[in-house]
């Protein structure tokens, strides 16, 4: 998540000359105060929530203004990110669900394009995909 997150950065002109400052700046508020990789979560709405407690952190804010909001700057660009990329790694979490499922199950797979999955049950061959719905996993 860190390289697609540094090419979003250099991405954007305004931004760009700051990317690996901004990859940096989350390595630290993820180990000075989450004790977690902050490039592991995939949900914006997640984000939003750890920064609204670390706003409400005063060591956090502390280091913050010591570098110029460089922490809050760095983290609010990430959540915009995924924001922005929020299909594209939903699809990615509902993927992992359904190989992780298919290996526990002792099924053997083969990936196909366009996120399909094909097995084989009984001598006849299927063909899987993992949609997200009403955030539960569905196998269509």
């Amino acid at each position: 998540m860190e390289d697609e997150f540094l090419k979003y950065i250099k991405s954007r002109p305004r931004s760009a000359k700051s990317g690996t400052n901004y990859v940096s700046g989350i390595k630290a508020i993820s180990k000075r105060f989450l004790g977690q990789n902050l490039f592991s979560i995939t949900s914006p709405e997640i984000v939003e929530k750890i920064i609204f407690d670390l706003e409400n952190n005063s060591k956090f804010m502390a280091e913050n203004a010591k570098g110029h909001r460089m922490y809050l700057r760095a983290i609010n660009h990430y959540k915009n990110f995924l924001s922005e990329n929020k299909n594209f790694y939903k699809s990615v979490r509902s993927n992992d669900f359904l190989k992780s499922e298919l290996v526990k199950n002792n099924i053997e797979y083969k990936s196909l394009k366009n996120s399909f999955y094909e097995i084989n049950l009984n001598d006849n061959k299927y063909l899987l995909k993992c949609r997200t719905y009403n955030k539960n996993y569905t196998f269509v």
